[in-house]
């Protein structure tokens, strides 16, 4: 006789090296916890993606950035930078030059020239934007080389210079820097990657370790070592850091996800996202943070594949853009008037990000849940083979919209340990009002494990909550 059994079908990316003991994966969705909720947990769709800005700009991507002080919008395609208003309008400013990453920072002097400036770092070139008069100035004092970062603490500019050194400009003038105010790193033997600033704290971050700083006074070189402090791991790469409300991430140079909310690294990377970051090339690559519906999520963007760490659930779940899995579109990420923006590295168009959009960039989005493997010990059981006949997912039904009115669910199972799946059936997920329709996948399998692929390709709104077979004990081994 049948009974149905209750099928855990929220959950993270799991990638095992042997597809035997897990090919758990969740691309484009991202779990929500709902104690109170019908289930406790939930799969929700990750925003879509519209064109924002009006695309005076583009070219390569490099970065987009929001003034802390002004909230304006900048951004740099190829070798302009462009400020951008709450419309979407973009206006040349001026020429930032070379390739590659560019870092940005707010420096607001309120002590000797006041005023609102910009600086703007590359692996080549350093700048300074004045806000307020609309000059863009390349740092040209002697004693400067680019090094490929620059923060702003207390009125200070602090720039990464070359191998481990790096200068407090003057107050009141960020591109002069007197030949006192040029340090090096003290702890480890390597060379600087990024200098980054988390809270009230300078993080030094070299190639082996990371050293933290503060501000000791108000003399012409402010920042004192944190004795004891220093964490042995260094940054893989300067735009792999990136920071939340709640702690500091970055890729180490062993390819692990690092946080830290003072001095002590904390490893939030699994054994399997270890392995599938083992084969990733992290050059150019980036760490971004970005929150939205109540919940903390690290972006790490390589140009190879897209991964997402979800603080709230510590789960990780994939990105990717169009059917072929290209790597999502973001290049960089900024929240400016309100809303999410992203940079598309394929032109360097901005793009809003919104929870109700269900494409990227009017293409097609692809999202799957593949669940974790289900023998008949975890259905309880006797005996190791085991007959489904049925499956029924527990979702949101009746949404179908104006884009598809009648949006279809794709489906399949494997029972040779992933290695291949079964032809998908198309289930349909109800128009709209149709909110009482039941979601059943009829099959019959024998097997001694057996696994879900389910898929959508609609722009509609998808979340899956549960799921439950219909199984009889079916033999020994």
């Amino acid at each position: 006789m049948y009974k149905t059994i209750p099928v855990q079908v929220v959950g993270g990316s799991n990638p095992s090296r042997s597809k035997a003991v897990s090919q758990e994966r969740t691309l484009n969705l991202y779990p929500e916890s709902v104690p109170s909720g019908s289930h406790p947990s939930t799969l929700y769709p990750w925003p879509g993606s519209t064109q924002f800005s009006d695309g005076t700009g583009s070219g390569a991507s490099r970065g987009i950035y929001t003034h802390e002080r002004t909230g304006v919008v900048y951004k740099i395609a190829d070798t302009t930078l462009y400020s951008m208003d709450s419309n979407g309008v973009e206006t040349s400013i001026g020429t930032i030059a070379g390739s590659g990453l560019v870092i940005f920072e707010s420096l607001y002097d309120n002590i000797v020239n006041i005023g609102t400036k910009l600086l703007i770092t590359s692996n080549t070139k350093g700048y300074v934007y004045d806000v307020d008069s609309g000059s863009l100035t390349e740092v040209t004092d002697a004693s400067y080389v680019a090094g490929g970062s620059v923060v702003a603490i207390n009125s200070f500019a602090i720039w990464q210079l070359d191998k481990n050194r790096y200068a407090v400009g003057d107050v009141g003038d960020p591109a002069s820097i007197q030949a006192e105010n040029i340090s090096t790193t003290i702890t480890y033997g390597d060379d600087l990657v990024r200098i980054f600033k988390y809270k009230e704290t300078i993080y030094m971050m070299g190639s082996v370790g990371v050293e933290p700083y503060y501000i000791g006074s108000s003399g012409t070189n402010p920042l004192v070592s944190i004795q004891n402090s220093s964490m042995p791991v260094g940054l893989i790469d300067r735009g792999c850091v990136d920071s939340n409300d709640y702690a500091m991430y970055w890729i180490g140079s062993d390819k692990i996800l690092y946080r830290a909310t003072a001095y002590q690294q904390q490893s939030v990377t699994t054994p399997s996202i270890a392995g599938a970051f083992f084969d990733l090339d992290f050059t150019g690559s980036r760490v971004k943070c970005i929150k939205f519906a109540g919940q903390n999520f690290v972006m790490v963007l390589t140009n190879s594949k897209s991964w997402v760490y979800c603080e709230t659930t510590n789960l990780w779940i994939e990105l990717a853009y169009t059917a072929n899995e290209y790597p999502y579109l973001a290049y960089d990420y900024t929240y400016a008037y309100g809303t999410h923006y992203i940079q598309s590295r394929l032109d360097s168009r901005v793009l809003k990000l919104d929870p109700n959009v269900y494409t990227d960039n009017n293409q097609t989005t692809i999202r799957e849940r593949v669940t974790a493997p289900i023998n008949g010990g975890q259905l309880g059981l006797e005996g190791g083979r085991f007959t489904v006949k049925r499956a029924e997912i527990v979702c949101a039904s009746g949404i179908g919209n104006l884009s598809e009115a009648n949006p279809l669910i794709m489906i399949s199972n494997s029972i040779d340990f992933g290695q291949s799946f079964s032809n998908e059936s198309w289930i349909r997920a109800g128009r709209d009002d149709e909110n009482n329709l039941r979601v059943e996948y009829d099959f019959i399998r024998s097997c001694r494990q057996i696994q879900f692929k389910i898929r959508t390709s609609d722009p509609n709104f998808f979340n899956f909550q549960s799921f439950a077979i219909d199984v009889q004990r079916g033999g020994q081994f």
